[in-house]
Parts: structure tokens; C-alpha cells; sequence
């Protein structure tokens, strides 16, 4: 592909992991992960102002995810049972991909195989192009409740 735009900018990454938690407190227990902010790079051809398929090389990261999982207290023990939260950072490295949407000039749909579509906005204000993504994913695994978000904001160079 010979790219006829890039696109930088910065994406936020969620990930909201919710289960039950009966006989401790807080129940549910709540476990999130998140990447701030982050880079990310998508070259695209042909132009995302112009109708029609195109695709694109995306670039992510590096960046760096913190989790957290709260302290837990058991309600239902004889003796209080306390076990500490906790918070930690690990590195999220540089990953790219290829992919391939649709444009209609203002609005992007990428597809993921087996997964919801990222969807998109672009705007053209005077020189500057700028283009949203957004995906969501929710699914149960295990009677946990999982709920991943990206959003990204970039800007054509």
C-alpha cells in the first residue's frame, strides 16, 4: 500500500473486568486496566475524505498500562480477612497491523473479524483533518463481565 495520508495522534485503552465477589466486600469486585494515553499512527490510502474502501497500516503504543484491583475485606468470616489492593504498571509495546474500512467522507466503520467494528468521525476544518475512532467490546467469560474501550483522536500530518 502506498499511503496517501498519515494520521498521528493518541488513544486511551480500557479494560473494565467486573465480577462477583459474595462474602467480601466490595462486592461486585471491580479490576481496572487502562492505558491513558498513548501513541498511534494510522497510514491510509486513498484519503479518508474521499467515499470508498480504503486501508490502512495502524501503529500503536509503546505506552504503559496500569492495573488495579481494590482491597477486599471478607464480611463473612469469623476473623476480618483483608487482603491488600494493588496497583501496577507494565509496558505495552509497539504493535502494528494491517486493516481495511469504509469511509462516506464523515464517518469511518472498520471491521474486526468476530468482533465489533471500530467506528470513526472525520473532520475537515480549514487545512486540518482530524479522525476519532472508537471501539467497544463487551462479552461474560467465566460470570465475569468484560467491557473493552479504545478511543483515539488523530490529526493528518
Amino acid at each position: 500500500m502506498s499511503p496517501a495520508e498519515t494520521y498521528r495522534g493518541t488513544f486511551t485503552l480500557q479494560l473494565t473486568i467486573t465480577m462477583d465477589n459474595t462474602g467480601w466486600a466490595p462486592n461486585p469486585l471491580i479490576m481496572q486496566s487502562s492505558a491513558p494515553s498513548a501513541p498511534i499512527q494510522l497510514a491510509v490510502g486513498p484519503s479518508l475524505t474521499t467515499e470508498g474502501v480504503f486501508t490502512a497500516a495502524m501503529t500503536i503504543g509503546p505506552g504503559t498500562i496500569t492495573t488495579s484491583i481494590p482491597s477486599q475485606t471478607c464480611t463473612s468470616c469469623e476473623q476480618p480477612i483483608t487482603i491488600p489492593g494493588s496497583t501496577q504498571l507494565d509496558a505495552m509495546p509497539a504493535s502494528a497491523g494491517n486493516l481495511a474500512g469504509f469511509s462516506d467522507q464523515r464517518l469511518i466503520e472498520i471491521p474486526i473479524p468476530g468482533l465489533p467494528p471500530m467506528t470513526g468521525t472525520v473532520s475537515v476544518l480549514g487545512p486540518t483533518v482530524q479522525v476519532t475512532l472508537n471501539w467497544v467490546y463487551q462479552t461474560a467469560i467465566a460470570g465475569a463481565r468484560v467491557q473493552m474501550s479504545m478511543n483515539g483522536n488523530l490529526t493528518r500530518q
